[in-house]
């Protein structure tokens, strides 16, 4: 980077004598707003377009100017004919590897300003120096003027041959020299290096990559030492590269962590501790449970004070982070074995604020202190409900049984005391959590041997684990997001669709952490069925279903969360339907037991009086019979009651509020009878299976629902043409803000439509669904998909308006896909379709990345759009957000897993055929393991993918490897004992897991018994 001094008149004047000035036809060549490209190509010096005078009398005279007179004089009129764009140019020569920039450097490290001469008793002199911009007469002049290498002309600049450069590399580089103060500059720069080196999981590459990110980061550290992300930046890349010793990152951490403490800078203080707690947490060197407590013990403390010091808004974003370090912090309970410990975190948590909106508010440790009165009695907690007469007899006998069956299962082996661990696990979970009881000094006393029961389960002292991690909530909606996480920690959340919907609902957002979470188990729940068939049970994998039917009854109970026991009503339904659904593949005859008792459960709610007319909840109880049960009848039958319900009572659907539900309705029956949910899972059968496919024509009945849409549209826009309701609803959308001042009346529709963006959208989703029964051709749908609705979508799309936006593509793609067999649509046309969606959507949209990765099954295996839309997903102009890149790793995965399994079907016909898809899928785990290694979701499905691999020799080493990333999951220290064949691999296990402080209820002593026994034996 070299500046260029032009510090006087007569300097920039004998520049211009220097270069002939050559008139110019094209204005835009030398326009300021031009592209990037332009001036990187550029090799010569160039100016603005010329629009002053001085520059038109230099056209006519090069001789030099007579000496400046101090005197006033009249200035010369220009000469009167039209402005030519003129363009000065330098002779071009092989040495020249500079170009000229004129971008604004708001750090003023590449910038000269040059200022006019003054006249005594008159104006600026209006004659401006060469590259300088039109300036007002009365202000002061400058230019200012960067010039920069390039770096293709540079002949001796040295070679790198695991890193590529190109022209966004030189841009980002030209940004931070212009601004070395922007973190969001430095860190585009850094991540942009991954897709510089592509590593493709290689240790050169991947050590290479680290060393140059760092490298990045100490320069932004000169320039900017005092800022904390820099400094927390650099401490992640260096966790992340594994080249360094862990004790020296502890100590790094644990210092960032005391100075973080310092700033104000609260969204950075958020990120510290949450990448400090993820270090901890995946480094099994440094992990313990007991470590850990004390981390968080400090974290909650800390908060607790600047807490006290901030204001009300900055206390609420505060609070919002403690919210989410406490799920993450009851989550490593659970998993870990602590599940007890946690439970009653929770029930704590909730006690503490159910009555958050009463009127009367009892002080915050008054309330703490009764519940820590009570907390070593008999009185029953948030969720339990014991139904058992006499629990200190069921308890006793429970024992007896435990005990007789552990004797059945020793066997005198290092592998028996797996199995009599599980067995534990079982009665503590099944037996005792799930019927609602918990241990305390009484109950203990009455039992007839209570040393059977293990000590961390007897001994949840309320002062050392409970008391430090809670906290006092401010509002209603903390506690509505603090109890959808007690539904996580409970696995009693439905699935992910409809749990978007009623989450925008309570108006909360989840963590980032937890939406990957929740993104993660719901694509692996298809893709456990692709390898085998599943033999768990998701929705009862720690806590029974009758256990989590308990908590919700209460949760629907609770007074201060009237408001919303619609939306919890709902939430219970879907979570007992997927439960439903789970069971009917292993056990039939007690799914068809649920299904009886969840029909039970939605009419006792729909028979109570203030339910008996709730639109919502009929148009629900009609979505899960349709898709979830498939009864389709049934589901039809109770759309049509509420049809009928509509036209007989329409006072009550008369207003704006009552407009958003008839709204839904609509699109919600529209859904059901395209059966758009169920779009992928058809596909996928008539890929793997080689179903037959069926119509939309035949499934429908478009006449019928050509008069349902029509009679909403003539109530909902009464005397209003279709196109102009179109018009209004397009129009509505394109208005970004939305100001008191535009809200016209009262009851207007332009003001409803921009409040409730959502209710737009779903009238968008109306439409095109009416244009397709009034039988449009596709390329008209096409038309209008990509021209007039994608843009707004690109405009308005959030988190609220997700889930209609997705049923928007999920229309058009099974509109494309019924084209693609019925009308004899060519798969050409169809790929140029799907390429033209794919361009015009500014995000990765999870319908469209699942479709294509489905759909590209259909092609050839070596097809040229197979490459390059894996390609075109991967690339760093598709994953600019780092939330972006979980989402299209996960549909790369997909598809190529879905080409395995279609191989290995095959295989079964022929044996000849070998489907190399398997170590690609296996290059693809790796690789995305790599880059999120805490999600134990992904190890245990890599894990899962290895063993029903033709060879499963790999199974150790991936557990091992899962033990190293994620020391806190109990489960990955059982798996790998029970793959262990010999004493010294569960023995190491057995010491990693008492050094790491897992829970394990086989005691010490029992141990040693084991290992005497084993000596004798051997």
């Amino acid at each position: 980077m070299f500046k260029a001094y032009a510090s006087s008149e007569s300097s920039a004047k004998n520049e211009e004598e220097k270069k002939p000035i050559v008139p110019s036809s094209s204005s835009s060549s030398n326009n300021n707003s031009a592209n990037e490209s332009t001036w990187l190509e550029n090799k010569s010096f160039s100016t603005e377009p010329s629009i002053v005078p001085f520059q038109q009398r230099s056209i006519i005279s090069t001789k030099s100017d007579p000496l400046i007179d101090v005197k006033p004089k009249e200035e010369k009129k220009p000469i009167a004919k039209p402005i030519q764009h003129i363009i000065s140019k330098k002779q071009e020569t092989n040495d020249d590897v500079f170009y000229i920039d004129r971008r604004r450097d708001r750090a003023n490290i590449t910038v000269q300003y040059t200022h006019g001469v003054p006249r005594y008793g008159a104006k600026f002199c209006n004659q401006r120096p060469l590259g300088s911009r039109i300036i007002k007469p009365s202000r002061k002049q400058r230019i200012i003027r960067y010039f920069h290498h390039k770096l293709e002309d540079i002949d001796n600049q040295s070679s790198d041959s695991l890193v590529t450069v190109d022209n966004r590399l030189e841009q980002l580089n030209i940004t931070v020299r212009e601004q070395p103060h922007s973190f969001d500059a430095w860190k585009e720069l850094i991540d942009y290096q991954f897709y510089l080196f592509k590593t493709n999981g290689q240790q050169e590459k991947l050590t290479a990559l680290y060393k140059k990110q760092l490298s990045i980061v100490d320069r932004a550290l000169e320039l900017n030492s005092n800022r904390l992300q820099y400094r927390l930046l650099k401490l992640n890349i260096r966790t992340r590269s594994h080249l360094f010793d862990h004790d020296t990152l502890l100590n790094e951490w644990t210092i960032l962590i005391k100075d973080c403490q310092k700033s104000s800078d609260d969204r950075t203080i958020n990120e510290t501790w949450f990448s400090y707690i993820q270090f901890i947490l995946n480094r099994i060197e440094v992990f313990s449970i007991d470590k850990l407590n004390d981390i968080f013990i400090q974290y909650f403390s800390t908060y607790a004070y600047h807490i006290q010091t901030r204001s009300e808004k900055e206390r609420r974003f505060l609070l919002n982070h403690m919210i989410d370090i406490f799920q993450i912090w009851t989550c490593v309970l659970r998993d870990a074995g602590y599940c007890e410990r946690a439970l009653g975190l929770y029930q704590t948590m909730i006690e503490l604020h159910m009555n958050l909106t009463t009127d009367i508010k009892i002080d915050f440790s008054e309330r703490l202190e009764t519940i820590e009165k009570t907390w070593d009695t008999d009185k029953l907690r948030f969720g339990e409900q014991i139904e058992i007469e006499n629990p200190i007899s069921y308890i006793d006998n429970e024992l007896s049984l435990l005990s007789e069956h552990e004797n059945h299962l020793f066997n005198s082996t290092y592998q028996s005391w797996i199995l009599i661990e599980q067995a534990r696990i079982d009665f503590y979970q099944l037996k005792i959590l799930n019927h609602g009881i918990h241990f305390h000094s009484k109950l203990l006393q009455s039992l007839n041997d209570s040393s059977q029961i293990d000590n961390d389960i007897l001994n949840i002292s309320f002062q050392r684990f409970i008391r430090p991690f809670i906290f006092e909530l401010n509002d209603q909606r903390q506690f509505l997001q603090l109890i959808i996480y007690y539904l996580y920690y409970l696995n009693g959340l439905p699935q992910l669709t409809i749990l978007q919907e009623i989450i925008n609902k309570f108006k909360i957002s989840l963590s980032n952490h937890l939406q990957e979470q929740l993104f993660i188990d719901n694509e692996f729940i298809q893709l456990y069925s692709l390898i085998h068939s599943i033999s768990f049970i998701r929705t009862e994998k720690n806590f029974s279903m009758e256990y989590i039917s308990k908590v919700y009854e209460q949760i629907i109970s609770i007074p201060s969360l009237k408001s919303y026991q619609i939306e919890f009503i709902l939430l219970y339904w879907y979570y007992l339907a997927a439960n439903i659904l789970e069971l009917k593949q292993q056990n039939p005859s007690l799914s068809k037991v649920r299904l009886k008792s969840l029909q039970t459960i939605i009419k006792k709610y729909l028979s109570l009086e203030e339910y008996r007319t709730c639109l919502r909840l009929y148009t629900h109880y009609a979505r899960l019979e349709y898709e979830y049960f498939q009864r389709i009848n049934e589901g039809r039958r109770i759309f049509d009651l509420c049809l009928q319900t509509i036209r007989t009572n329409s006072i009550n659907f008369s207003s704006y509020d009552s407009y958003g539900d008839l709204c839904y309705w609509l699109s919600t029956s529209l859904i059901c009878e395209f059966n758009l949910n169920h779009l992928f899972d058809n596909m996928l059968k008539i890929i793997l299976e080689n179903s037959k496919f069926i119509s939309i024509d035949k499934q429908i009945n478009k006449e019928k629902l050509c008069l349902s849409i029509t009679f909403i549209l003539n109530k909902l826009f009464p005397n209003i043409q279709f196109n102009d309701i179109i018009t209004l609803v397009i129009d509505c959308l394109k208005c970004r803000k939305f100001s008191k001042w535009d809200q016209k009346t009262d009851q207007d529709w332009s003001t409803y439509l921009r409040q409730n963006i959502y209710v737009s959208f779903e009238l968008l989703f109306i439409f095109l669904n009416y244009l397709y029964l009034l039988n449009d051709p596709f390329d008209k749908l096409h038309s209008i998909i990509l021209n007039s609705i994608i843009p707004l979508i690109n405009e308005q799309r959030n988190k609220i308006n997700q889930t209609i936006i997705d049923y928007i593509l999920r229309f058009y793609l099974s509109i494309l896909w019924n084209e693609l067999f019925i009308e004899h649509l060519l798969f050409n046309q169809c790929t140029n379709y799907l390429k033209q969606l794919l361009e015009n959507i500014k995000w990765p949209s999870i319908i469209l990345l699942k479709f294509l990765s489905i759909y590209t099954c259909f092609l050839p295996l070596y097809g040229n759009y197979v490459k390059e839309y894996e390609q075109t997903i991967l690339s760093y102009k598709y994953n600019q957000k780092n939330e972006y890149h979980l989402i299209t790793k996960m549909f790369i995965l997909q598809m190529n897993l879905i080409r395995h399994v279609k191989i290995q079907k095959a295989n079964v016909i022929n044996e000849k055929l070998n489907s190399g898809y398997e170590h690609r899928v296996r290059h693809i785990l790796r690789q995305l393991i790599q880059e999120y290694p805490y999600y134990v979701q992904l190890w245990l499905f890599y894990e899962y993918f290895e063993r029903y691999s033709p060879n499963n020799n790999r199974i150790k080493s991936v557990l091992y490897d899962a033990m190293q990333s994620c020391p806190w999951e109990k489960t990955l220290y059982m798996k790998s004992i029970s793959n262990s064949t010999n004493d010294s691999e569960w023995k190491l296990f057995l010491n990693v897991m008492l050094k790491s402080n897992v829970h394990i209820l086989f005691s010490l002593e029992e141990f040693n018994m084991l290992k005497e026994l084993l000596d004798m034996k051997t």
